[in-house]
């Protein structure tokens, strides 16, 4: 298996105590509040007169900001990320439904990483939570990027979705769709439920994964057909041995993840609603087979390769910090009275509380599964 690099340093060990997270969250939080502003912007004066001209400046305003959660993996934290697939099965930038499977708080993550290794980070889409438009700043970023927000009611999802892929159908650049088709995070209590629900209902019992819910794949593809060109199915597998999650990702910790590629070009994917519910149960049961053998060898039963940092997210957080922070210093340096820096710390203990927040708000929910 390749070696990535490695940061065992006394930097990273003084990050791993979280010393750095107060200032990691004002240089995120406020450059994405600053990118909510140029989207806002964006949205008034320019989407009344060009939708086109209106997503061609709104990538370049996310992809700039988005680039900080490729820096975080590829530079800022110990996080090893291997790719396993085989010739001709490499992801493409192109028209793509993306079928992943949920895997802890970083799956959504291992999408962004994906997408930027093929030159799609900035027209990236996925199915939420309706509620996730609401979570200041990124998910406001989401709703001014066109992610699809669902109800997880389908009665309620398909109007939504009808409109979605209107607008997705119009898209001059390409985009990939992410769609988690298990519905909701794993759990045990979660997975439990699925077992039970797949003995009753005379389906293979999954130790890995949930049972995927197909009705939105089959929709996704069947609307958005013409412009496809591929559906892409990747399998994440979290190492046990370094188990990421994002406050681990703060805290530069080793992480380490495994992502077992598998593309299918839209020519050879099926055309009939039942044949597409049986590509998406065979994909989940292929994810079974998969997980079953890394969860025995770490690693998955295909060629591995490591893809290579980019620089361009170095570059992005050396901006970003340097504006943001740089502005804080100047208020600081410029304050006449013990208000102004008074006030920057505080900034800083509230975002680096907010930013926590955020991180459990990203962790695997409790909730009660739901399959269907």
């Amino acid at each position: 298996m390749p070696q990535q690099e490695t940061h065992n340093t006394l930097f990273h060990r003084v990050a791993a105590t979280g010393i750095f997270i107060p200032s990691i969250a004002v240089t995120w939080l406020g450059s994405g509040l600053v990118t909510n502003v140029l989207q806002m912007f964006n949205f008034v004066l320019v989407y009344p007169f060009s939708m086109n001209m209106y997503r061609t400046i709104n990538e370049w305003i996310v992809w700039w900001w988005w680039l900080i959660v490729i820096w975080a993996t590829e530079w800022w934290a110990e996080f090893q990320i291997f790719l396993y697939v085989e010739e001709g099965q490499h992801t493409r930038n192109e028209n793509c439904i993306l079928v992943g499977n949920h895997a802890g708080d970083v799956d959504w993550m291992m999408g962004w990483y994906l997408a930027e290794k093929v030159g799609i980070l900035q027209n990236s889409k996925a199915y939420m939570k309706k509620i996730s438009k609401f979570l200041p700043i990124l998910g406001w970023c989401w709703y001014f990027s066109d992610y699809i927000f669902l109800d997880r009611n389908w009665n309620t999802d398909k109007k939504t979705l009808a409109k979605t892929f209107e607008t997705m159908n119009s898209y001059k650049s390409n985009f990939w769709l992410a769609l988690f088709a298990e519905g909701t995070r794993k759990s045990p209590q979660k997975l439990k439920e699925s077992q039970e629900w797949c003995a009753k209902n005379g389906k293979p019992v999954l130790k890995h994964v949930l049972w995927p819910r197909s009705k939105g794949f089959i929709s996704s593809v069947q609307a958005l057909r013409g412009k496809l060109e591929s559906v892409c199915v990747v399998t994440i597998y979290p190492d046990p041995s370094a188990l990421p999650s994002f406050g681990k990702l703060l805290m530069a910790k080793p992480c380490k993840c495994h992502l077992a590629i598998k593309r299918t070009p839209i020519s050879e994917v099926p055309s009939t609603d039942e044949e597409l519910k049986t590509m998406c149960e065979d994909a989940f049961l292929l994810k079974e087979k998969d997980l079953e053998y890394a969860s025995t060898h770490n690693k998955f039963p295909y060629p591995v390769t490591t893809a290579k940092r980019n620089i361009g997210s170095r570059i992005s957080m050396w901006f970003w910090t340097i504006f943001i922070q740089g502005s804080l210093i100047y208020f600081w340096t410029s304050a006449t009275t013990m208000t102004v820096p008074v006030a920057i710390v505080i900034l800083h203990l509230v975002l680096g509380g907010a930013l926590v927040g955020m991180i459990r708000y990203a962790e695997t929910d409790k909730t009660k599964a739901k399959v269907a």
